[in-house]
Formats: C-alpha cells, sequence, structure tokens
C-alpha cells in the first residue's frame, strides 16, 4: 500500500536552496534599517513552486521584541529543478538585533 500512497500523493518534497547573492541598504535610521535582499533559489523538486507573496516577523520568542519583518512584493515561480531570483525588503530593529545579540553573547543562542 506504501506504493500507492506515493503514487496518489506525489514525490517528496524537498527543500529549495536559498542563496544571498546581493544586499544593498535602501534606508537608515537610529531605529533601524531598511534592505533589499536579492535571492538566488533553486527548486529541486520535479514540480514548479509558486509563491504569490510572503511576510515575515522575527521576535525572540521569551520577550516578545522584534528583530526584523520582511515581505516578498512581487510573485515568483520557479520552475521544476530550476532557479529563480526573488528580491526580499527587510526591515531591521536595531534594539531588537541588539537584545538577540546579547542572549547570544551571554547564552551561545538566543530564544
Amino acid at each position: 500500500m506504501g506504493s500507492c500512497q506515493s503514487f496518489l500523493l506525489g514525490p517528496p518534497f524537498q527543500d529549495p536552496t536559498v542563496t544571498l547573492r546581493l544586499m544593498w541598504i535602501t534606508s537608515l535610521t537610529l531605529k533601524g534599517a531598511t534592505l533589499n535582499l536579492r535571492l538566488s533559489i533553486y527548486n529541486p523538486n520535479p514540480f514548479e513552486l509558486n509563491v504569490q507573496s510572503l511576510t515575515y516577523r522575527t521576535t525572540k520568542v521569551s520577550d516578545g521584541v522584534e528583530i526584523a519583518e520582511g515581505e516578498l512584493r512581487e510573485g515568483i515561480a520557479v520552475a521544476a529543478e530550476s532557479s529563480g531570483i526573488a528580491n526580499v525588503i527587510v526591515q531591521i530593529s536595531f534594539g531588537g538585533l541588539g537584545a538577540a545579540s546579547k542572549s547570544v553573547v551571554r547564552r551561545g543562542k538566543t530564544d
């Protein structure tokens, strides 16, 4: 029955490989910075990966301090077993980054 399930569900999903190709600062203030990241995404799967939009927020679990947030404003489709380019905007909070850095120095990790 395992082979029938595999046939019905398709091949297992493999994680894409994301590589930072370019980064530049678009805004800098006393509180933080806005960065543009150009990422290369390799899709090892036998099917297309299609992302219409993506937003995220990185927060320290222990105290809720926000470290960074960002978004992919333009959708991206990466063909099967191929690569594509994505541009991601990241907003970094210097206060949050400092808090995370202190945790790493004190405990060797942050949460």
